[in-house]
C-alpha cells in the first residue's frame, strides 16, 4: 500500500489515534533501497522508540541493517 505517485521506499504509516483512524503516510527516506523487515524498540536506552530495518536488496555481496534513531530535540534553551 502506498500513496499515489510515491515510491514505497522509506514510508511508514502514522495512525492519528481517532475513533475512526486516519493513516497518514510519513516519508522517512527517499532513494532508500527498500525495507522488508522492521523491528521497533528502545535500542539506545533513551526512552524513545527506535527502528531497525533490513534492506530489500543487498549492497554488493552483503545485506545490511539500518538503525533509525528517534531523537527528541528541544527548541527551548
Amino acid at each position: 500500500m502506498k500513496p499515489t505517485g510515491l515510491k514505497e521506499h522509506g514510508v511508514i504509516w502514522y495512525n492519528d489515534g481517532a475513533a475512526q483512524p486516519t493513516f497518514i503516510p510519513v516519508v522517512l527516506h527517499i532513494d532508500n533501497p527498500g525495507w522488508h523487515d522492521t523491528a521497533l524498540g528502545d535500542v539506545d536506552a533513551d526512552g524513545d522508540i527506535d527502528m531497525v530495518t533490513k534492506v530489500w536488496n543487498k549492497d554488493g555481496e552483503n545485506y545490511h541493517a539500518d538503525f533509525w534513531r528517534n531523537e527528541t530535540i528541544s527548541l527551548n534553551k
